[in-house]
């Protein structure tokens, strides 16, 4: 019974192992050894300081008891402890002061150092893209030849544009006179022809009575009058 429950507990330990996530890993250099190393140290020395306090609390109610029971050298003798102990309080804060300012140096100088790595990465980053662009030198080379090749684009642009056709050139001649020729078939073609039958001879009663009748249809109607009332 023994085995089993122990071979029940080991296979639950591993799958709780097998459960469970790796511990990151810290990478840690000098620097962070040694800031570690102050802050433990501090720790430490405030440790102290508080017992020093009680200490110090101490020697005090013993001087009073003393004092009370009229035991005058065992009173010094108390209040004498108490001074060593404020001595001993004041060099460790003492302590505490100086090791509190070189840890804050200390991860100044860490940010600086940070900084001034930031600032090389980024100088040299910032060097080679100027080497692949070439330098203020080959930009203006550049500049310039855009310029001329723009300045030749306009010149042939222009050349292109002036250039026109002679005068007497034979075959733009023949094309205009071939134009010129359709174009005067075309409006030979839009006249009407011309009736073959003579038109019949209108007298000038005819003529007279047709100017009447177009006259009448011409002016508007005329009013019918109204009955009397």
């Amino acid at each position: 019974m023994g085995g089993l429950f122990s071979r029940r507990r080991s296979h639950s330990e591993d799958g709780r192992q097998r459960g469970r996530r790796p511990p990151k890993t810290v990478r840690t250099d000098d620097n962070d050894r040694a800031i570690l190393d102050l802050k433990v140290q501090r720790d430490q020395l405030e440790i102290h300081k508080r017992k020093l306090r009680v200490q110090v609390g101490m020697d005090e109610q013993a001087a009073r008891r003393c004092i009370r029971e009229k035991n005058k050298q065992v009173a010094l003798l108390a209040l004498r402890k108490k001074k060593h102990h404020e001595q001993l309080l004041d060099e460790t804060e003492g302590y505490l002061a100086k090791v509190a300012e070189l840890i804050g140096s200390v991860e100044m100088a860490r940010v600086q150092a940070d900084v001034v790595s930031a600032l090389a990465t980024g100088t040299k980053a910032l060097k080679d893209i100027q080497s692949e662009i070439g330098g203020v030198e080959y930009v203006d080379q550049l500049l310039q030849d855009n310029a001329d090749a723009q300045a030749e684009m306009a010149e042939i642009s222009s050349a292109l544009t002036g250039a026109g056709v002679p005068e007497d050139d034979a075959d733009c001649l023949a094309e205009l006179d071939r134009i010129n020729e359709e174009l005067a078939v075309d409006a030979t073609n839009r006249i009407p022809a011309a009736p073959k039958n003579p038109l019949p001879e209108v007298s000038p009663a005819q003529t007279k009575q047709g100017k009447v009748t177009k006259a009448v249809e011409a002016s508007p109607a005329t009013a019918e009058p109204q009955p009397a009332t």
